[in-house]
């Protein structure tokens, strides 16, 4: 008895031991294939300072950082030194504040505009243990960044009538301001994250 008891324990250590390693690789198989599927949906330029022109819909607030201004676009078709293509991809725009002309101010959410900018490169950490945007970037589901440099390369296609997506936006900026108002600035940030799937700030 005492012989078959041990036995049984020698197997069940077995079976947990052998069990945590199929679910580590298997853990491990599933974020190379997602990272694989994610890299196959970044569009980075073929050569510095690549000009793309992209049609697609406002997909995010317009916000002020820095120099520039930036909102999401979700593109429909993109035309660059490939050819014209039909892709949805959501890219980061930047828009320098030094060329932000008036349609900056009327964009949101569900617009469709089409406009002219210079795809960069995802930004990688320089140093070990540096923060990775261009990942974060990815995670976030954003394959491109695209910076404006010129005056009157953006303009609106269609605003369209006040749709779904658009009445949700509203609402959404309304509770963000009720948020801010209320919270300070790192708690509104992260109620607004968990609360409303907020992914600014």
């Amino acid at each position: 008895w005492a012989l078959t008891l041990s036995m049984w324990k020698k197997n069940s250590i077995v079976a947990d031991f052998s069990l945590h390693v199929c679910m580590i690789a298997l853990g491990f198989t599933l974020h190379q294939y997602h990272r694989e599927r994610a890299n196959s949906k970044i569009v980075e330029p073929l050569e510095l300072g690549e000009s793309i022109i992209i049609l697609g819909v406002v997909d995010g607030d317009l916000i002020s950082q820095g120099d520039f201004h930036r909102f999401m676009v979700k593109s429909s078709y993109m035309s660059r030194a490939t050819g014209l293509q039909k892709v949805e991809r959501r890219f980061l725009v930047m828009a320098r504040k030094s060329v932000t002309t008036p349609v900056l101010d009327s964009l949101e959410m569900g617009t469709l505009i089409v406009f002219d900018g210079v795809l960069q490169r995802m930004p990688r950490p320089r140093n070990p243990g540096e923060f990775d945007y261009g990942r974060y970037l990815e995670l976030n589901d954003i394959h491109g960044v695209v910076e404006i440099e010129r005056t009157g390369v953006l303009r609106i296609v269609d605003t369209g009538t006040l749709s779904f997506q658009k009445a949700v936006a509203r609402i959404q900026k309304i509770l963000y301001r009720i948020i801010d108002r209320f919270h300070k600035e790192e708690h509104a940030s992260f109620i607004k994250g968990v609360a409303l799937g907020h992914r600014e700030d």
